[in-house]
C-alpha cells in the first residue's frame, strides 16, 4: 500500500503567482526550509513582501498547499519599494535552482526588504543583495584579485570580463582602488558603487545567459527626479 505524503511546514515569501482556472494559483515561493520551489496553491496568493507559514506536500509538478498563515506584517509601504521588491523577486525567479535551501540568503533577502525604507542606501542594499545571490550561484565578483588571481594594483587599470573577472588593460574603464572599494560597498570612493552597478549587472546578464531582466530598467514610480532603477551613483 502507498503511503500519502506527509505535510511538511515552511516559512517564506511570494515570488510569482498566476492563475490556473477559476480557484488555484501557480506560485513561486522563496522559503527558508528548502530554498525557492514551485506550489500548486489551492487559495488566493499572500501579499508580496510578507512572510508566511504553509504547509506542503510534493507533487508531480512540485509542490501543493491549501492554505497559509502570515507571520509578519508587510516589510514594504511604498510603490518606490514595490518596485525594487519586484526586481529582487525576478532575479530569484530566473536564477536560483530549485529546492536548494540557504539561509544566509533567505535572511539576506529580508533584510533588503527592511532596508528599503532608506532611499540613502537603497543602491548600496541592492547591490549587496546581487553580490550576495552571486555568491550562492557560484558567480561571485572577486574584487580584490584580477582573472589570474594577482592582488589588483590601485593605479592600474581593468577591464571587466563577465565570467571571468578582471583583466588589466590599458583602455579599461576602471582603476585598481576602485574595484577594491566596489567589492566593499564604499560609497566615500568616487565611481566605486558605479563600478559595483555595472559589474554586477554584466555578471547577472552572464548568469541568466543573456535573458533580459525586465525589471531593472522599469522607472520608479515616484517623483520626476527620481532616478531609475539603474543610477550612476558617483
Amino acid at each position: 500500500m502507498r503511503l500519502a505524503a506527509r505535510a511538511e511546514t515552511v516559512s517564506g515569501f511570494l515570488i510569482y503567482a498566476t492563475p490556473i482556472g477559476e480557484y488555484h494559483f501557480s506560485c513561486v515561493f522563496f522559503t527558508a526550509e528548502k530554498g525557492k520551489i514551485h506550489c500548486l496553491l489551492k487559495t488566493q496568493p499572500p501579499e508580496f513582501a510578507r512572510q508566511f507559514e504553509l504547509k506542503i506536500k510534493p507533487c508531480k509538478t512540485g509542490y501543493v498547499a491549501s492554505g497559509f498563515r502570515y507571520q509578519q506584517p508587510l516589510l514594504i509601504s511604498q510603490p518606490r519599494e514595490s518596485y525594487f521588491t519586484l526586481y529582487i523577486n525576478e532575479l530569484i525567479y530566473q536564477l536560483l535552482p530549485i529546492d536548494i535551501a540557504d539561509l544566509s540568503l533567505f535572511g539576506c533577502y529580508i533584510s533588503t526588504l527592511m532596508q528599503l525604507c532608506l532611499p540613502h542606501k537603497t543602491q548600496a542594499v541592492m547591490r549587496f543583495f546581487e553580490m550576495r545571490l552571486l555568491d550562492c550561484l557560484g558567480l561571485g565578483i572577486d574584487y580584490q584579485h584580477d582573472a589570474q588571481g594577482q592582488a589588483l594594483i590601485d593605479i592600474e587599470a581593468y577591464s571587466f570580463q563577465p565570467g571571468g573577472g578582471f583583466v588589466a588593460d590599458n583602455r579599461g574603464r576602471y582603476l585598481g582602488h576602485q574595484i577594491i572599494a566596489a567589492g566593499q560597498l564604499n560609497h566615500e570612493v568616487k565611481g566605486a558603487l558605479s563600478v559595483a552597478r555595472e559589474t554586477l549587472l554584466n555578471q547577472l546578464l552572464f548568469a541568466t545567459e543573456g535573458q533580459t531582466i525586465r525589471t531593472r530598467y522599469w522607472p520608479l514610480p515616484q517623483h520626476r527626479q527620481e532616478p531609475p532603477l539603474i543610477v550612476t551613483e558617483n
